[in-house]
């Protein structure tokens, strides 16, 4: 959740909603922070509640269907995203943004910047353990292709961001 606050050159707080390549929003007070830290807490709860009460609702179906499968993913990306922009509104009217976006690079510098090397190590273990099991889940034809190719890709893209920030990380020691 962290992960969204981050600092720039100038030691300025700066808010990514969007992640690495966002253009983040300047924080101006403490105030203000502790108040989207707050905000942001809340959506992550509120984004797990909803994905246990979907999994509750169609346990282990929902992958064997493609079509449900791809319709609850889509709502529920959206959704989200309909749900920040409405929990954020009057927050982001009255922040400045920065004057640029910044290289995603910058933002898994500060990822980095957040976590012990041992931490974003067992992170991309996770993520790489996910993505086996979900490699065996596609070459043992459990579930169809398409929705393990999905979840492949999203386990992929995050054991790469974490082993990114962990290469960055090693190198700031040197």
């Amino acid at each position: 959740m962290m992960r969204s606050f981050m600092k720039d050159a100038e030691g300025r707080e700066l808010f990514f909603r969007g992640g690495p390549f966002s253009r983040p929003w300047l924080i101006e007070d403490v105030a203000t922070g502790e108040r989207l830290v707050r905000k942001r807490t809340r959506m992550i709860w509120l984004w797990l509640l909803v994905a246990l009460l979907v999994s509750i609702r169609f346990p282990g179906s929902l992958a064997h269907r493609p079509p449900v499968f791809f319709a609850v993913l889509g709502v529920l990306l959206i959704g989200g995203w309909v749900a920040e922009r409405i929990a954020y509104f009057g927050e982001f009217r009255a922040l400045p943004r920065a004057p640029r976006r910044f290289y995603p690079r910058c933002y898994f510098e500060g990822l980095a910047g957040q976590h012990t090397e041992g931490g974003l190590f067992a992170l991309m273990l996770l993520s790489l353990g996910c993505t086996a099991l979900i490699l065996v889940m596609l070459l043992s034809g459990t579930y169809p292709v398409s929705v393990s190719l999905t979840c492949l890709a999203f386990c992929v893209v995050a054991a790469a961001s974490w082993g990114y920030a962990l290469r960055l990380k090693m190198g700031q020691r040197q």
